[in-house]
Protein backbone atom coordinates (compact mmCIF):
# COMPACT_ATOMS: atom_id res chain seq x y z
CA UNK A 1 0.00 0.00 0.00
CA UNK A 2 1.28 3.08 -0.62
CA UNK A 3 1.94 5.70 1.81
CA UNK A 4 4.42 8.13 0.75
CA UNK A 5 5.41 9.42 4.48
CA UNK A 6 8.97 11.65 5.42
CA UNK A 7 8.24 9.85 9.19
CA UNK A 8 8.12 6.63 8.01
CA UNK A 9 11.66 7.30 6.77
CA UNK A 10 12.65 9.18 10.00
CA UNK A 11 11.64 6.42 12.07
CA UNK A 12 13.27 3.22 10.11
CA UNK A 13 16.59 5.19 10.82
CA UNK A 14 15.64 4.47 14.40
CA UNK A 15 16.86 0.74 13.75
CA UNK A 16 20.15 1.57 12.27
CA UNK A 17 22.97 1.44 14.77
CA UNK A 18 22.89 4.23 17.53
CA UNK A 19 26.20 5.56 16.91
CA UNK A 20 24.94 6.42 13.46
CA UNK A 21 20.84 7.73 14.38
CA UNK A 22 22.03 10.97 14.60
CA UNK A 23 24.25 12.25 12.01
CA UNK A 24 21.89 9.70 9.74
CA UNK A 25 18.86 11.66 10.92
CA UNK A 26 20.24 15.28 10.12
CA UNK A 27 21.34 14.02 6.36
CA UNK A 28 17.27 12.82 5.93
CA UNK A 29 16.17 16.42 6.99
CA UNK A 30 18.34 18.10 5.15
CA UNK A 31 18.05 15.77 1.93
CA UNK A 32 14.10 16.38 2.07
CA UNK A 33 14.68 20.03 2.07
CA UNK A 34 17.19 19.77 -1.09
CA UNK A 35 14.81 17.85 -2.46
CA UNK A 36 11.28 20.12 -2.01
CA UNK A 37 13.61 22.77 -3.26
CA UNK A 38 14.75 20.71 -6.67
CA UNK A 39 11.76 19.03 -7.25
CA UNK A 40 9.43 22.56 -6.53
CA UNK A 41 7.12 20.63 -4.09
CA UNK A 42 6.71 22.71 -0.99
CA UNK A 43 4.24 21.42 0.97
CA UNK A 44 2.19 19.21 -0.83
CA UNK A 45 -0.64 17.19 0.68
CA UNK A 46 -0.85 14.93 -2.31
CA UNK A 47 0.75 11.62 -1.81
CA UNK A 48 2.02 11.71 -5.19
CA UNK A 49 3.94 14.73 -4.92
CA UNK A 50 5.01 13.45 -1.77
CA UNK A 51 6.38 10.12 -3.18
CA UNK A 52 8.17 12.13 -5.52
CA UNK A 53 10.20 14.00 -3.06
CA UNK A 54 11.11 10.90 -1.28
CA UNK A 55 12.42 8.99 -4.83
CA UNK A 56 13.85 12.78 -5.52
CA UNK A 57 15.50 12.80 -2.11
CA UNK A 58 16.74 8.66 -2.76
CA UNK A 59 18.42 9.58 -6.10
CA UNK A 60 20.15 12.84 -4.15
CA UNK A 61 21.84 10.17 -1.91
CA UNK A 62 22.81 7.77 -4.14
CA UNK A 63 24.25 10.55 -6.99
CA UNK A 64 22.30 10.12 -9.73
CA UNK A 65 21.86 13.02 -12.56
CA UNK A 66 18.17 13.56 -13.47
CA UNK A 67 15.82 16.49 -14.12
CA UNK A 68 14.02 16.36 -10.38
CA UNK A 69 11.12 18.19 -11.74
CA UNK A 70 10.25 15.66 -14.26
CA UNK A 71 8.62 12.82 -11.71
CA UNK A 72 8.51 10.78 -14.86
CA UNK A 73 12.47 10.60 -15.22
CA UNK A 74 12.47 10.10 -11.67
CA UNK A 75 10.22 7.30 -11.51
CA UNK A 76 12.23 5.44 -14.10
CA UNK A 77 15.35 6.11 -12.27
CA UNK A 78 14.47 5.24 -9.49
CA UNK A 79 12.99 2.16 -10.46
CA UNK A 80 16.10 0.64 -12.01
CA UNK A 81 17.39 0.92 -8.77
CA UNK A 82 17.77 -2.44 -6.59
CA UNK A 83 17.01 -1.52 -2.87
CA UNK A 84 19.49 -2.53 -0.34
CA UNK A 85 19.44 -3.95 2.92
CA UNK A 86 20.01 -1.39 5.69
CA UNK A 87 22.95 -1.48 7.55
CA UNK A 88 23.41 -2.77 10.92
CA UNK A 89 27.13 -2.76 11.66
CA UNK A 90 28.11 -1.41 15.35
CA UNK A 91 31.49 -0.22 14.12
CA UNK A 92 31.67 3.40 13.70
CA UNK A 93 34.67 2.98 10.87
CA UNK A 94 31.54 2.08 8.73
CA UNK A 95 29.96 5.31 9.13
CA UNK A 96 30.27 6.57 5.82
CA UNK A 97 29.22 4.11 3.65
CA UNK A 98 26.53 3.35 6.03
CA UNK A 99 25.16 5.90 6.20
CA UNK A 100 24.28 6.47 2.67
CA UNK A 101 23.18 2.87 1.87
CA UNK A 102 21.04 3.50 5.56
CA UNK A 103 19.20 6.96 3.97
CA UNK A 104 19.37 5.47 0.11
CA UNK A 105 17.15 2.28 1.95
CA UNK A 106 15.42 4.22 4.43
CA UNK A 107 13.85 6.62 1.80
CA UNK A 108 12.99 4.60 -0.15
CA UNK A 109 11.29 2.41 2.36
CA UNK A 110 9.33 5.23 3.14
CA UNK A 111 7.72 5.10 -0.43
CA UNK A 112 6.05 1.61 -0.49
CA UNK A 113 4.45 0.73 3.17
CA UNK A 114 2.69 -2.37 3.70
CA UNK A 115 -0.94 -2.79 5.61
CA UNK A 116 0.25 -2.54 9.13
CA UNK A 117 2.34 0.45 8.88
CA UNK A 118 0.98 3.45 10.75
CA UNK A 119 -1.09 5.69 8.50
CA UNK A 120 0.98 9.15 7.24
CA UNK A 121 0.56 11.42 10.14
CA UNK A 122 -0.58 8.75 12.98
CA UNK A 123 1.71 8.98 16.24
CA UNK A 124 2.26 6.38 18.28
CA UNK A 125 -0.25 4.52 20.31
CA UNK A 126 -0.16 3.38 23.83
CA UNK A 127 -0.57 -0.74 23.45
CA UNK A 128 -3.46 -1.74 26.17
CA UNK A 129 -1.05 -1.79 29.33
CA UNK A 130 -0.50 -5.56 30.72
CA UNK A 131 -2.19 -6.91 34.11
CA UNK A 132 -1.46 -5.11 37.29
CA UNK A 133 0.66 -7.44 39.37
CA UNK A 134 1.23 -7.39 43.23
CA UNK A 135 0.58 -4.13 45.01
CA UNK A 136 -0.82 -2.68 41.59
CA UNK A 137 -3.92 -4.99 41.56
CA UNK A 138 -4.65 -5.20 45.44
CA UNK A 139 -3.19 -2.35 47.45
CA UNK A 140 0.04 -2.16 49.29
CA UNK A 141 4.06 -1.60 49.12
CA UNK A 142 5.24 -2.04 45.89
CA UNK A 143 8.85 -3.72 45.11
CA UNK A 144 11.87 -1.51 45.37
CA UNK A 145 14.92 -2.18 43.95
CA UNK A 146 18.09 -0.05 44.06
CA UNK A 147 19.46 -1.34 40.41
CA UNK A 148 16.56 -0.27 39.22
CA UNK A 149 15.70 3.06 40.93
CA UNK A 150 19.69 4.37 40.13
CA UNK A 151 18.95 3.16 36.22
CA UNK A 152 15.76 4.78 35.91
CA UNK A 153 17.27 8.40 37.75
CA UNK A 154 20.46 8.37 36.11
CA UNK A 155 18.95 6.99 32.40
CA UNK A 156 16.63 9.40 32.06
CA UNK A 157 18.24 12.56 33.16
CA UNK A 158 20.86 11.60 29.95
CA UNK A 159 17.77 11.22 27.95
CA UNK A 160 17.09 14.97 28.29
CA UNK A 161 20.50 16.02 28.51
CA UNK A 162 21.06 14.40 25.21
CA UNK A 163 23.86 11.94 26.76
CA UNK A 164 24.46 8.55 25.71
CA UNK A 165 21.92 5.92 26.77
CA UNK A 166 22.43 2.50 27.25
CA UNK A 167 20.29 0.24 25.17
CA UNK A 168 19.98 -2.74 27.59
CA UNK A 169 20.87 -1.92 31.01
CA UNK A 170 21.68 -4.69 33.63
CA UNK A 171 19.40 -4.10 35.86
CA UNK A 172 16.39 -4.41 33.86
CA UNK A 173 17.18 -7.99 32.72
CA UNK A 174 15.54 -10.02 35.20
CA UNK A 175 12.30 -7.75 34.09
CA UNK A 176 11.64 -8.56 30.53
CA UNK A 177 8.94 -6.48 29.68
CA UNK A 178 10.54 -3.14 31.42
CA UNK A 179 13.40 -4.50 29.04
CA UNK A 180 11.67 -4.31 26.12
CA UNK A 181 10.15 -0.91 26.76
CA UNK A 182 13.25 0.52 28.11
CA UNK A 183 14.88 -0.70 24.12
CA UNK A 184 11.81 1.66 22.35
CA UNK A 185 11.88 4.54 24.72
CA UNK A 186 16.11 4.18 23.63
CA UNK A 187 15.48 3.26 20.39
CA UNK A 188 12.67 6.24 19.69
CA UNK A 189 14.91 9.18 20.64
CA UNK A 190 15.70 11.20 17.77
CA UNK A 191 12.05 11.48 17.32
CA UNK A 192 11.36 13.33 20.74
CA UNK A 193 12.87 17.44 19.77
CA UNK A 194 13.22 18.21 23.10
CA UNK A 195 14.48 20.83 22.47
CA UNK A 196 12.11 22.92 20.98
CA UNK A 197 9.64 23.85 23.50
CA UNK A 198 6.70 24.57 21.23
CA UNK A 199 6.43 20.53 20.16
CA UNK A 200 4.13 18.59 22.25
CA UNK A 201 6.37 15.76 23.14
CA UNK A 202 3.51 12.91 22.29
CA UNK A 203 5.68 10.21 21.34
CA UNK A 204 7.78 10.59 24.63
CA UNK A 205 4.79 10.83 26.62
CA UNK A 206 3.75 7.35 25.04
CA UNK A 207 6.71 5.59 25.83
CA UNK A 208 7.56 6.74 29.04
CA UNK A 209 3.71 5.62 30.08
CA UNK A 210 4.79 2.24 28.48
CA UNK A 211 7.84 1.70 30.60
CA UNK A 212 5.29 2.84 33.46
CA UNK A 213 3.04 0.12 32.47
CA UNK A 214 5.82 -2.53 32.62
CA UNK A 215 6.94 -1.05 35.60
CA UNK A 216 3.76 -1.82 37.67
CA UNK A 217 3.28 -5.08 35.88
CA UNK A 218 6.25 -6.46 37.57
CA UNK A 219 5.33 -4.58 40.62
CA UNK A 220 8.14 -2.22 41.25
CA UNK A 221 7.42 0.79 42.80
CA UNK A 222 8.34 3.58 40.37
CA UNK A 223 6.98 5.11 37.63
CA UNK A 224 8.11 8.25 35.05
CA UNK A 225 6.09 11.23 33.89
CA UNK A 226 7.26 13.76 30.96
CA UNK A 227 6.71 17.39 32.48
CA UNK A 228 6.81 21.01 31.59
CA UNK A 229 9.84 23.25 33.67
CA UNK A 230 8.88 26.86 34.52
CA UNK A 231 10.82 27.65 31.43
CA UNK A 232 8.51 25.62 29.76
CA UNK A 233 11.58 23.27 28.76
CA UNK A 234 11.02 19.76 28.37
CA UNK A 235 11.99 17.16 31.76
CA UNK A 236 10.88 14.02 33.23
CA UNK A 237 10.23 13.15 36.36
CA UNK A 238 11.11 10.03 38.23
CA UNK A 239 9.10 9.06 41.33
CA UNK A 240 9.06 6.63 43.62
CA UNK A 241 6.03 4.92 44.98
CA UNK A 242 5.35 3.75 48.96
CA UNK A 243 1.76 2.49 48.61
CA UNK A 244 -0.72 1.23 46.69
CA UNK A 245 -4.51 2.62 48.01
CA UNK A 246 -7.66 2.00 46.02
CA UNK A 247 -10.03 4.67 46.27
CA UNK A 248 -13.78 3.35 45.93
CA UNK A 249 -16.98 5.06 44.33
CA UNK A 250 -19.79 3.12 44.69
CA UNK A 251 -18.78 -0.42 42.33
CA UNK A 252 -15.97 1.91 41.26
CA UNK A 253 -12.30 1.77 42.58
CA UNK A 254 -9.77 3.81 42.04
CA UNK A 255 -6.16 3.53 42.11
CA UNK A 256 -4.08 6.19 43.64
CA UNK A 257 -0.52 6.58 44.46
CA UNK A 258 1.35 7.51 47.11
CA UNK A 259 4.89 8.65 46.14
CA UNK A 260 7.53 10.82 45.94
CA UNK A 261 10.10 12.41 42.85
CA UNK A 262 13.30 11.12 43.45
CA UNK A 263 14.41 12.49 40.14
CA UNK A 264 14.38 15.60 37.85
CA UNK A 265 15.91 18.74 37.10
CA UNK A 266 12.98 21.17 38.37
CA UNK A 267 12.20 21.26 41.98
CA UNK A 268 9.53 20.24 43.92
CA UNK A 269 5.73 21.16 42.71
CA UNK A 270 3.95 23.10 45.95
CA UNK A 271 0.87 21.08 45.28
CA UNK A 272 -0.13 18.06 47.54
CA UNK A 273 -1.08 15.80 44.65
CA UNK A 274 -1.43 15.74 40.69
CA UNK A 275 -2.64 13.86 37.85
CA UNK A 276 0.03 13.67 35.62
CA UNK A 277 -0.53 14.03 31.66
CA UNK A 278 -0.81 10.78 30.01
CA UNK A 279 -0.74 8.83 33.25
CA UNK A 280 -3.70 6.40 34.48
CA UNK A 281 -3.47 7.20 38.08
CA UNK A 282 -3.41 9.74 40.19
CA UNK A 283 -0.92 10.38 42.52
CA UNK A 284 -0.50 11.78 46.15
CA UNK A 285 2.65 13.64 46.89
CA UNK A 286 3.99 12.62 50.40
CA UNK A 287 6.87 15.22 50.76
CA UNK A 288 4.29 17.35 50.08
CA UNK A 289 1.79 16.87 52.05
CA UNK A 290 4.17 15.95 55.30
CA UNK A 291 5.29 20.11 54.69
CA UNK A 292 1.72 20.67 54.73
CA UNK A 293 1.32 19.10 57.80
CA UNK A 294 4.37 20.90 59.66
CA UNK A 295 4.15 24.00 57.96
CA UNK A 296 -0.01 24.48 57.82
CA UNK A 297 -1.37 22.63 60.07
CA UNK A 298 0.66 21.70 63.23
CA UNK A 299 1.06 25.29 63.75
CA UNK A 300 -2.65 25.86 64.10
CA UNK A 301 -2.71 23.31 66.52
CA UNK A 302 -0.17 25.38 68.47
CA UNK A 303 -2.20 28.75 68.69
CA UNK A 304 -0.78 30.41 65.09
CA UNK A 305 -3.57 31.58 62.59
CA UNK A 306 -4.02 30.02 59.77
CA UNK A 307 -2.53 32.06 56.30
CA UNK A 308 -5.83 32.61 54.50
CA UNK A 309 -4.00 35.85 53.24
CA UNK A 310 -0.60 37.06 52.01
CA UNK A 311 -0.77 40.38 51.40
CA UNK A 312 -1.82 44.00 52.94
CA UNK A 313 -5.59 42.63 52.76
CA UNK A 314 -4.67 39.85 55.16
CA UNK A 315 -3.79 42.76 57.87
CA UNK A 316 -7.03 44.43 57.10
CA UNK A 317 -9.81 44.75 59.36
CA UNK A 318 -11.88 42.13 57.09
CA UNK A 319 -8.81 40.41 56.25
CA UNK A 320 -7.70 39.70 59.79
CA UNK A 321 -11.84 38.49 60.52
CA UNK A 322 -11.69 36.10 57.86
CA UNK A 323 -8.66 34.62 59.09
CA UNK A 324 -9.37 34.55 62.40
CA UNK A 325 -12.93 32.89 61.41
CA UNK A 326 -10.96 30.12 59.17
CA UNK A 327 -8.22 29.40 62.39
CA UNK A 328 -11.25 29.29 64.66
CA UNK A 329 -12.79 26.59 62.49
CA UNK A 330 -9.53 24.60 62.04
CA UNK A 331 -7.89 24.34 65.09
CA UNK A 332 -11.59 23.11 66.26
CA UNK A 333 -11.31 20.59 63.77
CA UNK A 334 -8.14 19.08 64.34
CA UNK A 335 -8.78 18.79 68.07
CA UNK A 336 -11.85 16.52 67.39
CA UNK A 337 -9.91 14.84 64.56
CA UNK A 338 -7.31 14.23 67.40
CA UNK A 339 -8.51 13.64 70.35
CA UNK A 340 -6.17 12.41 73.27
CA UNK A 341 -3.44 12.75 70.30
CA UNK A 342 -3.61 16.68 70.15
CA UNK A 343 -1.23 17.10 73.21
CA UNK A 344 1.38 15.04 71.39
CA UNK A 345 3.49 16.23 68.86
CA UNK A 346 4.84 13.20 67.37
CA UNK A 347 0.82 11.22 67.28
CA UNK A 348 -0.30 14.35 66.44
CA UNK A 349 1.69 14.33 63.42
CA UNK A 350 1.31 10.92 62.32
CA UNK A 351 -2.91 10.80 62.87
CA UNK A 352 -2.69 14.72 60.60
CA UNK A 353 -0.89 12.61 57.72
CA UNK A 354 -2.99 10.15 57.40
CA UNK A 355 -6.02 12.00 57.52
CA UNK A 356 -4.68 14.52 55.11
CA UNK A 357 -3.07 11.92 52.61
CA UNK A 358 -7.17 10.11 52.98
CA UNK A 359 -8.76 13.76 52.27
CA UNK A 360 -5.67 14.26 49.34
CA UNK A 361 -6.34 10.60 47.95
CA UNK A 362 -10.11 11.99 47.85
CA UNK A 363 -9.01 14.86 45.35
CA UNK A 364 -7.31 12.84 43.06
CA UNK A 365 -9.19 10.00 42.43
CA UNK A 366 -11.83 12.52 41.70
CA UNK A 367 -9.49 13.47 38.76
CA UNK A 368 -9.02 9.64 38.14
CA UNK A 369 -12.40 9.18 37.45
CA UNK A 370 -13.46 11.75 35.36
CA UNK A 371 -10.39 11.65 32.98
CA UNK A 372 -12.07 9.84 30.48
CA UNK A 373 -15.45 11.15 31.19
CA UNK A 374 -17.23 14.28 29.51
CA UNK A 375 -18.52 16.11 32.69
CA UNK A 376 -20.35 19.88 31.63
CA UNK A 377 -18.54 23.37 32.53
CA UNK A 378 -21.19 24.61 34.36
CA UNK A 379 -22.69 28.01 33.14
CA UNK A 380 -21.37 30.22 36.31
CA UNK A 381 -18.19 28.91 35.82
CA UNK A 382 -17.73 29.42 32.24
CA UNK A 383 -18.80 33.07 32.70
CA UNK A 384 -15.60 33.53 34.16
CA UNK A 385 -13.43 31.32 32.13
CA UNK A 386 -14.97 30.98 28.82
CA UNK A 387 -16.38 27.55 26.90
CA UNK A 388 -14.17 24.05 26.70
CA UNK A 389 -13.83 24.89 23.36
CA UNK A 390 -13.40 28.11 20.83
CA UNK A 391 -15.90 28.42 17.37
CA UNK A 392 -12.68 25.88 15.73
CA UNK A 393 -13.34 23.63 17.91
CA UNK A 394 -9.71 24.36 19.59
CA UNK A 395 -9.39 23.49 24.04
CA UNK A 396 -9.58 26.45 26.34
CA UNK A 397 -7.12 24.71 28.75
CA UNK A 398 -8.52 27.09 31.52
CA UNK A 399 -11.93 26.27 31.29
CA UNK A 400 -10.83 22.67 31.60
CA UNK A 401 -8.71 22.80 34.42
CA UNK A 402 -10.96 24.94 36.72
CA UNK A 403 -13.77 22.94 35.39
CA UNK A 404 -11.87 19.57 36.59
CA UNK A 405 -10.83 21.91 40.03
CA UNK A 406 -14.37 22.41 41.09
CA UNK A 407 -15.33 19.29 40.62
CA UNK A 408 -12.50 17.68 42.76
CA UNK A 409 -12.34 20.50 45.26
CA UNK A 410 -16.17 20.13 45.70
CA UNK A 411 -16.14 16.52 45.97
CA UNK A 412 -13.26 16.36 48.69
CA UNK A 413 -15.20 17.98 50.75
CA UNK A 414 -18.53 16.08 50.74
CA UNK A 415 -16.56 13.26 50.76
CA UNK A 416 -14.23 14.53 53.70
CA UNK A 417 -15.39 12.55 57.24
CA UNK A 418 -12.88 14.66 59.28
CA UNK A 419 -11.06 17.33 57.88
CA UNK A 420 -13.52 19.58 55.25
CA UNK A 421 -12.85 22.82 57.15
CA UNK A 422 -8.85 22.27 56.04
CA UNK A 423 -10.51 21.19 52.60
CA UNK A 424 -12.67 24.15 52.27
CA UNK A 425 -9.83 26.96 53.35
CA UNK A 426 -7.12 25.15 51.70
CA UNK A 427 -9.20 26.17 48.47
CA UNK A 428 -10.24 29.45 49.75
CA UNK A 429 -6.53 30.49 49.86
CA UNK A 430 -6.01 30.29 46.33
CA UNK A 431 -9.37 33.18 45.95
CA UNK A 432 -7.63 34.98 49.09
CA UNK A 433 -4.18 35.34 48.18
CA UNK A 434 -2.76 37.44 45.81
CA UNK A 435 -0.32 35.14 44.57
CA UNK A 436 -2.52 32.55 43.38
CA UNK A 437 -5.01 35.07 41.99
CA UNK A 438 -6.50 34.02 38.08
CA UNK A 439 -5.67 30.28 38.87
CA UNK A 440 -8.10 27.53 38.00
CA UNK A 441 -8.32 27.12 41.80
CA UNK A 442 -9.22 30.64 42.34
CA UNK A 443 -11.87 30.39 39.98
CA UNK A 444 -13.19 26.95 41.60
CA UNK A 445 -12.08 28.51 45.13
CA UNK A 446 -15.22 31.62 44.70
CA UNK A 447 -17.61 29.34 43.32
CA UNK A 448 -17.77 26.99 45.70
CA UNK A 449 -17.75 29.47 48.46
CA UNK A 450 -20.23 31.49 47.19
CA UNK A 451 -22.01 28.07 46.44
CA UNK A 452 -22.22 26.12 49.22
CA UNK A 453 -23.14 29.99 51.43
CA UNK A 454 -26.31 29.70 48.92
CA UNK A 455 -27.17 26.12 49.97
CA UNK A 456 -26.50 26.47 53.74
CA UNK A 457 -29.23 30.05 53.44
CA UNK A 458 -26.23 32.20 54.62
CA UNK A 459 -27.27 36.06 54.45
CA UNK A 460 -25.70 38.00 51.31
CA UNK A 461 -24.92 34.99 49.43
CA UNK A 462 -28.59 34.56 47.45
CA UNK A 463 -28.19 37.80 46.00
CA UNK A 464 -27.16 36.38 42.87
CA UNK A 465 -23.89 38.88 43.10
CA UNK A 466 -20.71 37.36 42.65
CA UNK A 467 -17.55 38.89 44.37
CA UNK A 468 -15.66 38.24 41.31
CA UNK A 469 -17.14 40.58 38.33
CA UNK A 470 -15.35 41.26 34.75
CA UNK A 471 -12.23 39.42 36.32
CA UNK A 472 -11.84 41.50 40.06
CA UNK A 473 -12.41 39.97 43.07
CA UNK A 474 -13.98 41.86 45.62
CA UNK A 475 -12.29 39.74 48.56
CA UNK A 476 -14.00 42.45 51.30
CA UNK A 477 -17.49 41.33 49.94
CA UNK A 478 -16.20 37.12 49.72
CA UNK A 479 -15.08 37.68 53.29
CA UNK A 480 -18.26 38.19 54.32
CA UNK A 481 -19.12 34.29 54.07
CA UNK A 482 -15.77 33.19 55.85
CA UNK A 483 -17.59 33.40 59.45
CA UNK A 484 -20.99 31.98 58.85
CA UNK A 485 -19.26 28.97 57.07
CA UNK A 486 -16.72 28.33 59.38
CA UNK A 487 -19.30 27.88 62.00
CA UNK A 488 -20.89 25.14 60.50
CA UNK A 489 -20.29 21.79 61.39
CA UNK A 490 -18.88 18.58 59.32
CA UNK A 491 -22.30 17.27 58.46
CA UNK A 492 -23.39 20.58 57.06
CA UNK A 493 -20.79 21.51 55.12
CA UNK A 494 -20.24 17.49 53.87
CA UNK A 495 -23.90 18.52 52.91
CA UNK A 496 -23.79 21.49 50.93
CA UNK A 497 -20.76 20.66 48.89
CA UNK A 498 -22.78 17.50 48.18
CA UNK A 499 -25.53 19.42 47.12
CA UNK A 500 -23.69 21.83 45.21
CA UNK A 501 -22.03 19.63 43.01
CA UNK A 502 -24.93 18.31 42.24
CA UNK A 503 -26.35 21.39 41.39
CA UNK A 504 -23.51 22.36 39.34
CA UNK A 505 -23.29 19.01 37.20
CA UNK A 506 -26.59 17.94 36.73
CA UNK A 507 -26.26 14.59 38.33
CA UNK A 508 -26.21 13.05 42.15
CA UNK A 509 -22.40 13.27 43.77
CA UNK A 510 -21.13 9.63 44.26
CA UNK A 511 -18.92 10.14 47.20
CA UNK A 512 -15.59 8.93 47.45
CA UNK A 513 -14.40 6.29 50.46
CA UNK A 514 -10.95 4.50 51.25
CA UNK A 515 -10.62 0.90 50.09
CA UNK A 516 -7.35 0.52 51.07
CA UNK A 517 -6.47 3.17 54.26
CA UNK A 518 -3.91 4.24 55.94
CA UNK A 519 0.46 4.17 55.54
Amino acid sequence: MAAADEDIARRSLTKIDWVLRGRALRRLNQLLIEAALETGVIDDEDSSARRHVLRAAALMEMGDQVDFRDREAVAETYADKTAVNPPRFPLATFAAGAIVLALSTTIAAATVVVVTSPAPGAQVVRPTPPPPAGAFAVGGSPGHERAVEETLTSQLHALIEHRTLARDPAAFSSHPGVAAAWRELVDGAPNYHLDDRSQDPEELKVRVQVLSDQLAASNLGYFAAVERSTRNDITIGVYKIAKVTFVRADSERVRVLDAQRISSTEPTKPVLGMKAEGMDDPVVLLDQVSAHVATQLLPVLDGQPYALGDDSWARSARGRNATMAATRAIRRELGTALASDAFDLGRATIRLRKLLLASVRHHEAQHGREQNKQISLPEELARLVGPLRDGRGRPNPMAFRARNELSAYASQIASDMWLPQVALWNLARHAFQSSRRGTPESYAAVIVLEGMARQLGISGATTGKSALHRGELDRDRLAELVAPLASKTTIELRSAAARLWAELFDEPLVRLVDDVFGE
